[in-house]
This record gives C-alpha cells, sequence and structure tokens, in this order.
C-alpha cells in the first residue's frame, strides 16, 4: 500500500465523522419532537490488504500474517425506542404511551398504514382524530349507550343516537321511564313485582279505563277505606275525584249526580300538592296523594306492549317528540386503557371507541419516514393481528395483544404526549469525541502530505 492510498483512509475518517456528526446534529436538533427516537452511528473497520498470510513451517513453527486495513466506513445507524419523558398538556387529544408500542395510523391517500409513538393528535371537522401530518387514528369504533366497539375503524370523536333509550333501546324520558306513543309512560314495577305500571307523564298510577288515553284515572292511595281515581277533565284541564261508580264526589265524599247543574260546581278537584284536610266530613284528616308503584293497588293498570290498549312505545328515534329526552355530547376523554368514554348532557357516559397498541418484535428494523412515523411493520415482526383491515370485526383473541393495560400492555397517559427521548448532555459528549476524531482523520492526510513532499524533496 502506498502513500496515497493512505490519503484514502484518512479521507474514509473524514467522510465516517461527518455521517456521524450528522446523526448527533439530528438527535440536538429534535430534542423537543414530539416521540422522537435518538439514532445513533455504528462504524466498522475497513480491511484493504493482506501482506502475507499465517504459515506454519516444517517444523511446526507459525508465522502472523500481515493485514493492513484501509480505513473506517459506516456500517449502520440504529434508532433508540426508549420511553422518553411524559409531559401533561390538558389537551383531550394528547395521547401518550406508557410503556412498549405504538399508535397505528391510516393514510387514505395511498391507503397506507404505519406507526408512530407521537400522539398529538386533533380533531377534523368530521371528529376523526388525526396525526398532525392527516393520518388517521385506528381503532376499535362503533360503541353505543347499549353496546361496545367492536368494528377496527377510523377513530371518531360523535354521538349520534340523540335520543335516551332503556337497555332494550326503547325511548325513556328524563326518570328511565319508558315513552309510549301518546306521551304517557310505562313504570317500572317494584323488584317485588314483574312488568311495568302504566303512569302518566307525571309518574301517577293509571287506572285500568280501557283507553288509555289523558282521560285515564290517576290511582290515589286509599282513604278511610274510599279507593277513588282522580280523573282529567279534558273540556277545563282539571283532574277530578270520582268514586269506584266513577261518578265525580263532593268535598264530603258524596256521590253527585252527573246529570246535576250544580255537580260541576260542588265536584271537588284533585290537586296532589293541597292537603284536603277541612275541606269536608268526609276528608276531614286525610290527604289523597297519587298512588306509587310499590302501594299495593288492584286496580292500577300493568303495562303490556302486546295488549293494544296498552298503547305502544314511542317511535325511536324521534328527537321532535317532545316526550323523549334528546340529549347531546358535553364531553369526551380518554382512559388508561384506551377507551374513548362519551360523556351526555343527561349525566350518563358510555364506550364509544377504543384505543388500541401495536407492538412489533424488532422496533430497530422499522423505517423511518419523517414526520415521526415508522414504516416496514411487517420487516419489524409485527405481534397480533398483522392485517388490519378498516371495517373488518375483532374477535376477543385478536385483541389480546392489543389492547392498553391488559396481560402487561403499556398504559395511555391521557392529555399528555411523550417527548424526545434525546439526551443532551450525551449527545453534547458525543459531539466532542466525534469532532476530534474527524480532526485526527484530517491529521492523517495532512501527515501523508508531508510524507509525499519529502519523497519528493529526495530529487533534489
Amino acid at each position: 500500500m502506498g502513500l496515497t492510498d493512505n490519503l484514502y483512509i484518512g479521507a474514509s475518517a473524514m467522510q465516517s465523522f461527518t455521517n456521524g456528526m450528522q446523526a448527533i446534529g439530528n438527535n440536538i436538533s429534535n430534542s423537543k419532537t414530539i416521540g422522537y427516537k435518538k439514532q445513533d452511528v455504528h462504524y466498522s473497520d475497513s480491511f484493504g490488504e493482506a501482506l502475507r498470510d499465517a504459515t506454519v513451517n516444517g517444523n511446526g513453527t507459525a508465522h502472523g500474517g500481515i493485514q493492513i486495513g484501509d480505513g473506517v466506513k459506516v456500517t449502520a445507524s440504529r434508532q433508540f425506542f426508549k420511553q422518553g419523558p411524559i409531559d401533561y398538556t390538558g389537551v383531550s387529544s394528547d395521547l401518550a404511551i406508557a410503556g412498549d408500542g405504538f399508535f397505528r395510523l391510516l393514510d387514505e391517500t395511498n391507503n397506507v398504514q404505519y406507526l408512530t409513538r407521537d400522539g398529538s393528535f386533533r380533531v377534523d371537522p368530521e371528529g376523526y382524530l388525526v396525526s398532525q401530518s392527516g393520518g388517521y387514528l385506528l381503532g376499535l369504533t362503533g360503541g353505543t349507550p347499549l353496546s361496545d366497539p367492536a368494528q377496527l375503524d377510523r377513530m371518531r370523536v360523535s354521538y349520534t343516537d340523540q335520543v335516551k333509550v332503556n337497555a332494550n333501546g326503547q325511548p325513556i324520558d328524563g326518570s328511565n321511564r319508558l315513552v309510549l306513543a301518546d306521551g304517557s309512560r310505562a313504570l317500572a314495577s317494584p323488584s317485588s313485582a314483574t312488568g311495568y305500571f302504566r303512569s302518566d307523564a307525571d309518574g301517577h298510577l293509571l287506572d285500568t279505563t280501557g283507553t288509555f288515553a289523558p282521560s285515564d284515572a290517576v290511582v290515589l292511595r286509599p282513604v278511610s277505606g274510599n279507593d277513588l281515581r282522580a280523573v282529567y277533565h279534558e273540556l277545563d284541564g282539571t283532574s277530578y275525584l270520582v268514586n269506584l261508580a266513577g261518578n265525580l264526589v263532593d268535598a264530603n265524599g258524596a256521590e253527585l249526580d252527573a246529570d246535576s247543574a250544580t255537580a260541576g260546581a260542588q265536584a271537588l278537584a284533585f290537586d296532589p300538592t293541597v292537603s284536603l284536610a277541612g275541606q269536608g266530613v268526609g276528608w276531614s284528616s286525610f290527604d289523597l296523594p297519587a298512588a306509587v308503584a310499590t302501594d299495593a293497588v288492584a286496580s292500577a293498570a300493568t303495562w303490556n306492549p302486546a295488549n293494544p290498549l296498552a298503547g305502544q312505545a314511542a317511535a325511536l328515534p324521534d328527537p321532535t317528540d317532545t316526550n323523549q329526552v334528546v340529549l347531546s355530547l358535553d364531553s369526551w376523554n380518554f382512559t388508561r386503557d384506551g377507551s374513548l368514554i362519551m360523556n351526555l348532557s343527561d349525566g350518563t357516559s358510555f364506550k364509544s371507541g377504543q384505543v388500541l397498541l401495536q407492538q412489533v418484535q424488532a422496533p430497530e428494523m422499522l423505517q423511518t419516514l419523517g414526520d415521526n412515523q415508522f414504516g416496514a411493520i411487517a420487516q419489524a415482526g409485527a405481534l397480533g393481528m398483522t392485517d388490519w383491515a378498516v371495517g373488518s370485526s375483532v374477535s376477543a383473541d385478536q385483541l389480546r395483544d392489543h389492547l392498553p393495560d391488559t396481560g402487561g400492555n403499556a398504559v395511555i397517559k391521557a392529555q399528555s404526549l411523550e417527548q424526545s427521548n434525546t439526551d443532551l448532555t450525551r449527545e453534547f459528549v458525543n459531539m466532542i469525541t466525534t469532532q476530534r476524531a474527524f480532526q485526527a482523520g484530517s491529521r492523517i492526510i495532512s501527515v501523508i502530505d508531508e510524507m509525499m513532499q519529502e519523497t519528493v524533496n529526495l530529487k533534489r
């Protein structure tokens, strides 16, 4: 190997350490990048020439070979996926992974999926959670107040079922009573009974009049053996007391002749908020409150949807029906297991979606794509589901490796972001040592240049 060849040894050092300095500079410049993972450059010697092979002569004496390298080269760049510090942001759409794993995103422009640790998501105008570069966050979707999410798709913050319903999907009012088509209610029976009692919108138990209309009688608690009803009078909007025969009564409990001209004036109106004490001999020491479901009132009507006289449940959904409770989305949040919770205006909540994590066997095999994204998922050895087909249903077995806070999987830190794992102190130390190595490589070139000059001077 001649002197000229030695110049290339110094050049290889300068070129290799330039690449190393580039990696260091990239780490330092990304020290504030969300979810960034630092990179290191690995070097190896470059074998150049064997001047003599190792031999063993006839008497068994060994002679070592003579091998001279011709410089250094960059053989690999390695990314370190050690978790960075997690900072609280207070932004509902910010998510951080505490542990191993990645978010899986969908680029709809070319139908490609990729991974990221950057959880700085935003909500687009359609309610979808997207990354800063526009990728859709994938997870389980389709959850309702009656069912958990079960479909793999783009996660979305939305609420479309506008009417409050019970476990059977039927409309209920603010007191959890079933809303019927005419605006009346079906009031759940106590635990000792079965089915429902018919009631009006105020929760008063209704009589078995068979018409199930506003003229139905309100069942009253028995008073001194007198089992009375309060019947709504459609003409003047007042409920009047009637006896078991259906006739009006006066303040003394005496039955009034319906044909009497004075019957209407003498009839006793029912007001559940007013005591009847002192209004007459028959009612001198009693109130007449409406019966409740716990009262053993044999004449209270039970609701059976198969009975045409009992009325049917109201149509669902019908946000224009003032008897139905129209709900709205008050707020939403994520939990540590990745559940997307919708909090509704009536104080209830339900699980709308579920964040899923993708783990890989060899994260260093992932390909850096820029924008905090990683590709080559299959080459890195994806664990669990290898194909996240949008719109597909997912079984419990398939979810085992992807559910946060389950079976040792990482947890989700809501309203938080993972910062860069760059250690600035170490990077500055590496910068100094790399700079010195670069200077040493340049010194090789200058020394070889002097040696060549001395060789030329021999001619003088």
